[in-house]
């Protein structure tokens, strides 16, 4: 029962899937975590389906895309780009640590987030419109970047310093009581291992620059979150997947237009 709890948490918490209620304990919200990926499953499946769906009417670029782009702000409800806008302003403020973490907690929206969120939604259309012109063959491999973002995401909330230890993320780590959730730990790896060994056997170059891209981003977060914030809170743990998933569809089209123009 308590998995199944865990699994509840984890829909209720990064979707707007409606799960029944109940009041979370801290023994289930360690074990959330692992359930995270299943979110990016939905989404990726979701992408897949009105991708074919579009295809098979034959609908325009200019219909297709802005439907896909709005899928995960649908499913999810937009907390991770929340995240991700928040961090944008605490970022670019140049401030202190302390002042980073202050600018997070504000529930205002600042000039960057809108400058920043501006920037990624135009690129992220543009990316995934070539992808779609030039490689829609890479369509199956691009929806699992969604469930391995969200992997990495889970592994970072485990291993991770968490730049304080009041925010719901720390809950969600399981590290109060053996400052290590050892168990979500040894989920997670076995999970994104064998995604990514799947994606790699599915589409070598596909799967491979899917896997390249997310990961340098995930070494970036890291290294950021502990410089700038001495550590990760859930705003930067959205942040990163925004841009897991902006660059991993970046890559992917960069890739598909230099193939199809220079060996076609």
């Amino acid at each position: 029962m308590t998995l199944v709890k865990a699994l509840c948490i984890a829909i209720s918490m990064y979707s707007k899937i409606p799960v029944f209620q109940f009041r979370w304990k801290e023994k289930e919200m360690r074990f959330a975590i692992v359930f995270f990926p299943l979110v990016g499953a939905v989404i990726g499946a979701a992408e897949y389906l009105i991708f074919k769906l579009l295809s098979c009417v034959e609908a325009p670029l200019p219909v297709m895309v802005p439907v896909m782009c709005a899928i995960p702000l649908i499913i999810t409800g937009g907390i991770h780009l929340d995240g991700y806008m928040d961090t944008s302003d605490a970022i670019s403020s140049y401030m202190d640590r302390e002042k980073r973490l202050e600018i997070l907690k504000d529930p205002h929206i600042g000039a960057y987030a809108v400058i920043r969120t501006v920037v990624f939604t135009e690129v992220f259309i543009a990316a995934l419109a070539a992808l779609i012109y030039f490689a829609p063959e890479l369509m199956n491999i691009w929806v699992c970047g969604f469930v391995l973002s969200r992997m990495l995401s889970a592994l970072s909330v485990v291993t991770f310093p968490c730049a304080n230890r009041k925010g719901t993320l720390y809950s969600f780590s399981g590290k109060k009581d053996e400052g290590f959730n050892r168990p979500a730990l040894i989920i997670i790896l076995c999970e994104t291992v064998l995604l990514a060994a799947g994606m790699i056997i599915y589409d070598h170059q596909g799967g491979a620059m899917v896997i390249g891209a997310e990961l340098a981003v995930f070494l970036y977060y890291k290294v950021r979150s502990e410089k700038l914030f001495g550590g990760i809170t859930g705003d930067l743990a959205g942040w990163f997947l925004c841009l897991a998933e902006l660059w991993m569809t970046v890559v992917l089209a960069v890739a598909a237009i230099i193939i199809k123009t220079t060996f076609v």
